[in-house]
């Protein structure tokens, strides 16, 4: 008889998820005016090899204690589905307490009831909207902790998979073994330009840049490493600059044994640097017998002067750092490198990407800094058409400057095409499609960044953003939570939750999260906003009038983003004054009127004509 694989697998599945005769694995809790989630929780649980036991699978001859005593004990996880119901039943309760006695607690929330002592101090998401989707943000915590108590990785199966685990590789930030600070820019650049090269590879998935450096400067186990961010294997090295000469040394290590499957010093001049990361990377791809087609590994470094490109290396450097003082040196750097080699297309989209960066802070007049950001981003394209770094920045200058969405995501989309494993690009385009209101696009572009930067605050923040401006409020939050859990002081996070609370009516929630941000910004103009909607989400009107006045005062002195005041008088139904600040708003050309059609902020406004007209008015 001809078996399909197809065939072979699903009766497996049946046979891993029989409850007739085997030990659960999974214990379902419920009050049965839940019946549907735990229907839906089983059949996903079930659908990746877990065997489920809930009370449809009661058999007829056994009395209901014994059989829930018995199943109930066997089983290695709990999952309690709590709702209004089920915080009032003895039987959710009693099966909650003893999960949570024996350490195989698993809790969701159904409906957004408090939870009964001690079950409100455990993490409990929220799914009240949930359908069953196993990528929502909320249920992947309930995957993942069910995946820790049973000795899984998250999202294994519980049947043998017919495909190999996904070749994916962290490049650690090399070591600066020179012993001079100043010599850090080449560590840094030499790894970032390994990350772009492995990442061009098909079959290769490689963790971006900004999760990467968070291991700079540890002592970093590489088996940690690999577990946490769920990859399968780890580059590692250090560079040591002397005079012209230069010593790299890699080695590619197994993520699940740490043991090494290759290394190699490289002394060379350092007018070989290209070779020698060419020749790490065809290394990394040997080792790992990835097949590939002829010219799958060639590089275009667009440069031969390695000056212009240890200059081009400083800007990045430089660029990395952010601050006022940095990105003006990378002005300076960036335009060494192209006075080096006027051919050198990457250091012409430096200088765009600095450009935008001085002229987005106000650090130089806007205007001057869009134009200059625009003249070397042409420049770059000129040079090299698909570049996606000048796409990019040329996306950026559309929307910020030119409020040309339109534009902004030809460009956005096309780097994407170009680089799709950058996630800084992908973030930029979510936030393009989210005031374009194209809302599954846009929460689609900000997780894949997430999956390819899964530390950077920036793209776990904007994430949330798109979730809670598309209306997945509860989605939006549990995955602000899930960002505290790695970032507890990040002020960015709780500036977000402020506003995710506040879209679904949890003025005393967004309150606390406003008064943490505070805390961690000091008295800011944005904390200062954020704090003023907070207040009047939870009814604090006087206090959030206090707060508008404030900031309305301090705009005499220096810039006061109009865009927040007004979010203070929209949650106070102050409409007169909200829309005063919106046209405020509109003739300095606030960026974040660009969306304000879409913003939950503004949601109060919306039924007025007035409102309308002014949306209108933005695109004259």
């Amino acid at each position: 008889m001809l078996w399909l694989e197809a065939d072979i697998v699903r009766l497996l599945r049946v046979v891993y998820a029989s409850p007739v005769s085997e030990t659960p694995d999974i214990f379902i809790s419920y009050a049965r005016s839940s019946e549907t989630h735990a229907k839906l929780a089983a059949t996903a649980l079930n659908e990746i090899g877990y065997r489920v036991w809930w009370d449809e699978d009661l058999p007829a001859h056994r009395a209901y204690g014994d059989v829930i005593e018995e199943r109930l004990a066997a089983a290695k996880a709990v999952l309690v589905i709590w709702s209004r119901d089920a915080a009032k039943s003895q039987w959710v309760r009693a099966e909650a307490d003893a999960a949570r006695k024996a350490g195989k607690l698993v809790q969701l929330n159904v409906d957004g009831t408090p939870l009964p002592m001690p079950f409100d101090q455990i993490q409990c998401p929220l799914l009240s909207a949930w359908s069953g989707e196993r990528h929502a943000a909320g249920w992947a915590k309930i995957e993942a902790s069910i995946a820790e108590l049973l000795g899984r990785q998250p999202g294994a199966t519980g049947v043998p998979s017919s495909r190999p685990l996904a070749t994916a590789i962290c490049v650690l930030p090399f070591a600066n073994s020179s012993g001079d600070p100043n010599q850090e820019y080449l560590s840094d650049g030499i790894t970032e330009d390994l990350i772009t090269d492995i990442s061009k590879i098909p079959g290769l998935a490689v963790v971006a840049r900004t999760t990467s450096f968070t291991f700079k400067g540890g002592a970093a186990d590489v088996r940690s490493v690999a577990r946490q961010l769920n990859v399968t294997h780890v580059v590692e090295g250090s560079v040591r600059k002397s005079g012209d000469r230069l010593r790299i040394t890699a080695q590619l290590v197994d993520g699940a044994t740490g043991h090494q499957l290759w290394g190699e010093r490289y002394d060379r001049e350092a007018a070989d640097i290209f070779d020698i990361q060419d020749e790490i990377s065809q290394a990394v791809v040997a080792a790992l017998k990835v097949k590939l087609a002829p010219t799958a590994l060639e590089v275009h470094r667009q440069v031969t002067d390695p000056i212009a490109y240890q200059e081009y290396l400083k800007g990045r450097h430089c660029w990395n750092r952010g601050t006022e003082e940095a990105l003006r040196q990378a002005v300076s750097l960036f335009s060494q490198a192209v006075e080096r080699d006027p051919a050198y297309a990457r250091a012409y989209a430096g200088l765009a990407d600095t450009y935008v960066q001085l002229g987005s802070h106000t650090y130089v007049d806007p205007k001057a800094a869009y134009s200059q950001a625009r003249l070397a981003a042409e420049k770059a394209l000129a040079i090299d058409p698909e570049l996606p770094d000048a796409h990019a920045s040329l996306g950026l200058i559309a929307f910020v400057h030119d409020w040309d969405a339109v534009a902004a995501e030809m460009h956005l989309k096309r780097a994407v095409e170009l680089d799709p494993s950058s996630a800084t690009t992908r973030q930029h385009y979510s936030r393009i499609l989210v005031s374009l209101a194209q809302h599954d696009a846009a929460v689609e572009q900000a997780r894949t960044a997430v999956e390819l930067d899964p530390l950077s605050v920036a793209a776990a923040v904007q994430l949330a953003s798109a979730l809670s401006i598309a209306g997945r409020a509860e989605e939006s939050i549990e995955q602000l939570r899930k960002g505290l859990a790695i970032f507890p002081n990040e002020f960015r996070i709780y500036y977000r939750l402020v506003f995710a609370f506040g879209a679904v009516g949890q003025g005393r929630q967004a309150l606390d999260a406003a008064e943490h941000a505070l805390q961690l910004a000091g008295r800011t103009m944005f904390a200062l906003g954020a704090l003023g909607y907070a207040k009047a989400c939870a009814g604090q009107a006087d206090d959030a009038r206090r707060i508008a006045r404030e900031m309305e005062e301090a705009g005499a002195d220096r810039y006061v983003c109009p865009f927040d005041i007004a979010a203070i008088y929209a949650a106070l139904n102050d409409t007169t004054s909200a829309l005063a600040w919106l046209r405020e708003a509109l003739r300095v050309r606030d960026h974040a009127m660009l969306f304000a059609k879409v913003d939950p902020a503004l949601a109060n406004l919306r039924g007025t004509a007035e409102f309308q007209t002014l949306l209108e008015e933005r695109f004259v």
